[in-house]
């Protein structure tokens, strides 16, 4: 695996502009048009292990991990049934590992602030619409495994970024909706400093999320 070095910030901060730019272009293409809304929403998270694990660090059982997530969005009318939808999310992320120390699963954190954008297809009925989109996330903060593995799980030793893929649909009553999503994230988030580690740990965020929103 690749070390994370001025390259690697590179790509993430092109990967952002990306991200930031079509936002921002969509929206200012967007601003006339009428009927735009705003929502906000929240509600709980899965998120499931997808790693390569390091037998060295003991740390090769990792199960799944409850979390939360919520934010703010709008929706701007593309024509039709299209709507572009950004969002400004809180996800906490994570898994549970298991600890030596400990001698059981300990649960590790990962905070982001996630910028998703998307498009949304509403059905003529307006009571059900599905989205996908990319999603860049930043990192806010992590918690460790234990004493231990600090080291594996130290902010200095992730990535400060994250980058994936979101899908989900929607179920509309009046103004309030249940939405369930599932996320697909395409980085690893930890990286070898200096090339050190000969069995370095990968770690990829995949979760779902249960939220309930509603557009004003």
């Amino acid at each position: 695996m690749k070390s994370y070095s001025p390259s690697s910030r590179k790509s993430n901060t092109i990967k952002m502009g990306w991200v930031l730019f079509l936002a921002g272009a969509c929206l200012s293409a967007a601003a006339p048009l009428p009927a735009v809304e705003f929502g906000v929403k929240g509600g709980a998270s899965l998120s499931f292990p997808f790693e390569s694990t390091n037998a060295i660090h003991n740390i090769d059982i990792a199960k799944s991990l409850l979390g939360i997530q919520g934010g703010f969005f709008a929706q701007f009318p593309l024509g039709g049934l299209f709507f572009l939808q950004p969002e400004i999310n809180y996800v906490m992320r994570g898994v549970r590992y298991y600890s030596a120390a400990q001698r059981s699963l300990e649960p590790v954190r990962f905070h982001y602030l996630e910028i998703p954008l998307l498009v949304n297809l509403s059905l003529k009925s307006k009571s059900i619409s599905f989205f996908i989109g990319p999603y860049y996330g930043i990192l806010l903060g992590s918690t460790a495994v234990d004493d231990q593995h600090d080291w594996t799980w130290e902010e200095n030793r992730l990535k400060h970024s994250d980058f994936g893929l979101v899908a989900g649909g929607r179920w509309h009553c009046h103004s309030f909706f249940i939405e369930l999503q599932y996320s697909l994230g395409l980085e690893n988030v930890m990286f070898n400093a200096n090339g050190a580690d000969p069995y370095p740990p990968v770690h990829r965020h995949h979760g779902a999320a249960l939220l309930i929103g509603y557009v004003f």
